[in-house]
């Protein structure tokens, strides 16, 4: 359900995955930079947060436990991952 909801709002350029035997979620997210281009994963995961907490997706997310992982990845492959679970909301 989630994984159908989010398929929906996707940005273009994105990619969705899952994994829904252990109920994950992966986002590719391309970034238009190289990586030599700093990226804080602290504050990507912060501003991920302040989306979801306290809609309805977080309260899925919670009580199915799912792990959403999102992954930026620049120009040259470089990945940056941000992991939110359950415990996050």
């Amino acid at each position: 359900m989630l994984y159908q909801a989010t398929a929906k709002q996707l940005p273009k350029g994105c990619q969705l995955r899952k994994e829904p035997d252990m109920r994950i979620l992966f986002i590719d997210v391309p970034l238009p930079v190289k990586s030599d281009v700093p990226f804080d994963t602290g504050k990507s995961k912060a501003a991920i947060l302040k989306e979801l907490k306290g809609t309805a997706d977080a309260d899925f997310i919670k009580k199915a436990e799912i792990i959403l992982i999102y992954n930026y990845v620049t120009s040259n492959s470089r990945i940056h991952s941000v992991v939110i679970s359950a415990k996050d909301l």
